[in-house]
């Protein structure tokens, strides 16, 4: 009667190592997987940079001084366009900055698609804090228009104190604007074809 009792445990053992055998491909296939966006890349597909050229008004006396003349030049330049007739030797510039604005665009962006924008001081402004960007168009680099901004602006740092006894903390004249104040427009120059291309990384 052990016969039998071993012929079972044999077909125990047998079935055991089935399967294991079984279960073992499906395993290592699930750690050999690829997926295609991991290897690949669309052509055409890319952010696009854009950038801006504006002012940056409301400095607490922290802005341009009197000898950055693009500064004074821009604002005349602005208050112009709104109807003051001024010029630029007039103009006392404490309270505004000279900015450049850049953003990115991202692919497959809709008109209305809003935009994290970054304020950098262009002049020897001392800070930018507190100030408000004033209405910019942003380019791509085939010079067209893509996006606007403006709006008040976050910085990532501050300045405490005055003359000898300060203290600054981070980047103080490089700001944001976020996207509630910045969206796109114009888009239909980056509309792509059905069909597309994918290159191996």
């Amino acid at each position: 009667m052990a016969a039998p009792a071993v012929s079972v445990a044999c077909r125990r053992c047998v079935s055991y190592f089935s399967n294991c055998r079984r279960e073992r491909p499906a395993a290592a296939q699930d750690s050999r997987r690829v997926l295609l966006r991991d290897i690949t890349t669309i052509e055409g597909i890319r952010d696009n940079p854009l950038i801006g050229y504006s002012i940056v008004v409301g400095l607490k006396r922290t802005g341009d001084s009197q000898q950055t003349q693009f500064t004074t030049q821009a604002l005349a330049n602005v208050l112009q366009r709104l109807g003051a007739q001024i010029t630029a030797a007039s103009i006392q510039v404490r309270n505004v900055a000279a900015v450049m604005v850049t953003a990115s665009l991202p692919p497959f962006a809709r008109p209305g698609t809003a935009l994290d924008v970054t304020v950098s001081s262009l002049g020897d402004a001392k800070s930018l804090e507190g100030g408000v960007l004033l209405l910019t168009s942003l380019h791509g680099a085939d010079g067209q228009v893509y996006a606007q901004a403006q709006g008040p602006l976050t910085l990532g740092g501050y300045t405490v104190g005055g003359g000898g006894n300060s203290k600054e903390v981070n980047h103080v004249t490089v700001g944001e604007c976020h996207r509630r104040n910045c969206g796109t427009r114009y888009l239909d120059r980056f509309k792509a074809s059905q069909d597309f291309v994918a290159c191996l990384a």
